[in-house]
């Protein structure tokens, strides 16, 4: 968590840099990408095995639907100062104060987080790189020996190309049409609101569809077609609901995703950190290569297009893979 922190807060000071090289934007979000890689499996995991050890047939996805809902309540409250307040006042202004919260979680997190599954036995703290090296080969060879958890992390990272450019571009793409900065903050807003909505559709398609892989195909395709009519409708009213819509999928989608990674691994197993990490490494590093090629694509074809494209791809792809998991899934009784 330290240096996921650390490399977030020095990829927002990059942007600070006075210069419009193509480069630095890249270098940012490469950034960002490797430091949600060590962030994101590192708390759930723990979590997780907190739980399981507690109570091992306890509902994962209760557990992050509440964090998805407290997460994106803050980021909802976050995001409106940022862009309503500080953003109206100077652009560089929310840039500094997420350097700022970065600044300060590290502090707190060296003070008050203590953890020491992370250290060896003789409880002389293991190197940076070999223990990503060490968690990476964990990670392959459990891959090989699991076919199911295997076919979960590829099935799941084609949903990388329907998200990552609603995602980044969103600002940019209703800044242009709409009025920048203002109507952005209100659309931020949006954004948490729905994403809280988000949080609490597991539980409901829990109640009428009991396979979670067909909750997932139903979401893709909800979220597709969310994305399409976001870009085609010209009315700004429709157009910024269809596109709230798109990150309540989205939500719930991550969700499920996420509870059925967790349940594949072994309650007792020691090894669900490096597990769940490798996962997010491979997303991440998907996600970074996704970024540039819609950085390069950005220059040559109009925002709406590209929204459309990569929801039409990550459909076509993700679909059949779902499809083909069902039995797997409905056989190790999810």
């Amino acid at each position: 968590m330290l240096i996921s922190c650390i490399l977030r807060g020095f990829g927002l000071g990059l942007l600070f840099i006075p210069s419009h090289q193509l480069w630095i934007l890249l270098l940012s979000g490469l950034l960002t990408a490797v430091s949600e890689s060590f962030n994101s499996g590192t708390m759930s995991a723990w979590v997780i095995d907190k739980v399981k050890s507690i109570d091992e047939k306890y509902d994962i996805e209760n557990i992050f639907s509440k964090n998805s809902l407290f997460l994106t309540s803050t980021s909802m409250v976050v995001g409106f100062v940022g862009g309503r307040i500080l953003g109206v006042k100077n652009l560089s202004y929310p840039l500094l104060a997420g350097i700022i919260l970065f600044i300060i979680t590290i502090v707190y997190i060296s003070l008050f987080f203590k953890d020491n599954s992370h250290q060896q036995q003789d409880n002389q703290p293991i190197n940076l790189f070999s223990g990503f090296v060490s968690s990476f080969k964990e990670g392959y060879a459990f891959l090989r020996t699991d076919k199911l958890y295997f076919s979960l992390c590829i099935s799941f990272l084609p949903l990388i190309l329907l998200i990552v450019a609603p995602s980044n571009q969103w600002q940019l793409y209703f800044g242009n049409e709409y009025g920048g900065v203002k109507i952005t903050a209100y659309i931020w807003v949006g954004m948490g609101l729905f994403g809280i909505i988000g949080s609490r559709i597991p539980q409901l398609l829990a109640r009428v569809i009991k396979n979670k892989l067909s909750s997932l195909q139903l979401l893709l395709l909800l979220n597709m077609c969310a994305i399409i009519l976001c870009v085609v409708i010209t009315n700004v009213y429709l157009s910024v609901l269809l596109f709230l819509m798109h990150v309540s999928f989205t939500t719930a989608d991550a969700i499920i995703r996420t509870g059925l990674l967790h349940n594949t691994i072994p309650a007792k197993s020691t090894n669900r950190n490096t597990l769940i990490s490798f996962f997010y490494t491979i997303e991440s590093c998907m996600t970074a290569v996704v970024i540039i090629v819609i950085g390069v694509l950005t220059t040559v074809i109009n925002l709406g297009t590209i929204w459309i494209m990569f929801a039409l791809i990550a459909t076509v792809i993700s679909l059949p893979s779902l499809r083909k998991l069902n039995k797997k899934i409905e056989t190790e009784a999810f």
